[in-house]
């Protein structure tokens, strides 16, 4: 369950953490997930395919073959725009969504055997548990999570996101994104309880480092066959995860294809940069573009 989770935080945030020094911080065709997609019509704009890492212990930058299709584009197109101030504003929605109802607590949420390992952990870290007392569970897991990379040196603001973002600003391309910080967090919120606690066990499992190290090895090495292994092995030893996967990654990736073809009839340019797992698997955005037409091939 742990990929589970895992991919759930690389569909929104924090995933495919770097917890090991990356073979090298640059990227360029030799070593990145990255695709070009034209419609034989020639009158939608082409999308330029590129897998991302949300977080990373050191600055990642793109090597000369890539920037040259980065500053080739007319737009860059992300997720979520990690400057939008509108995205600003939504953090305070989604800290509402978050919140037990009044009267409701954690460890009234949780079975003990779970509060009592939250407990071991924030003794551990010297974290007051206390301020998880408010918690859903999925977004105390999410918070684990992220004070636990954090904890290992690596930063959501050496994301490849902040990178392209912030080089996007300083050359006046224009960023588009595909959606909002409360669309993402809604998949989470809506997930059933016992569910939520489950990804809130999974943040707490000490071995977890071990198959978020393998995830960012094969994304440094652009081993997308490896990294889908990885990601959607869960899936595979369980069938019965389908809607869960579904929310994280399939569905969501229909909604982007959608919007993403919508926006070409312009006709201009644009460089997708989505996390990785979005362009792994039968259901990733390069399926769902082949299934209206597109030609989409990968480069290297």
């Amino acid at each position: 369950m742990k990929r589970l989770f895992g991919a759930a935080l690389a569909a929104v945030a924090f995933a495919l953490a770097c917890a090991t020094p990356a073979p090298t911080d640059r990227l360029d065709f030799d070593n990145a997930l990255y695709w070009r997609a034209t419609h034989p019509s020639g009158e939608l704009g082409e999308l330029r395919l590129l897998g991302t890492i949300h977080v990373n212990r050191a600055p990642l930058e793109l090597g000369p073959d890539l920037a040259q299709e980065f500053f080739g584009s007319d737009a860059l197109v992300v997720e979520v725009d990690p400057e939008n101030l509108d995205a600003l504003a939504q953090a305070q929605l989604v800290l509402e969504m978050a919140t037990l109802p009044a009267g409701k607590r954690l460890w009234t949420q949780v079975a003990r055997e779970t509060y009592e390992a939250l407990y071991t952990w924030c003794d551990a870290q010297g974290v007051p548990i206390a301020s998880f007392d408010r918690m859903k569970p999925w977004f105390a897991a999410l918070t684990v999570e992220l004070l636990s990379l954090q904890g290992r040196g690596i930063d959501p603001e050496h994301g490849l996101e902040q990178a392209l973002t912030a080089q996007a600003r300083a050359a006046d391309i224009p960023i588009e994104e595909l959606e909002t910080v409360l669309e993402q967090m809604q998949i989470f919120d809506r997930m059933p309880p016992d569910l939520q606690e489950r990804f809130l066990l999974d943040a707490l499992d000490p071995k977890s480092s071990d198959i978020l190290d393998r995830m960012a090895t094969a994304w440094h090495a652009g081993d997308g066959k490896k990294l889908e292994k990885l990601l959607f092995a869960d899936l595979r030893a369980d069938p019965s995860l389908r809607p869960i996967f579904d929310a994280v990654y399939f569905e969501r990736n229909a909604r982007m294809v959608e919007r993403l073809v919508g926006r070409a009839g312009d006709g201009r340019t644009r460089l997708v940069a989505v996390g990785a797992g979005h362009l792994l698997g039968e259901d990733s955005l390069q399926e769902f573009l082949r299934r209206r037409g597109w030609r989409v091939e990968r480069v290297r």
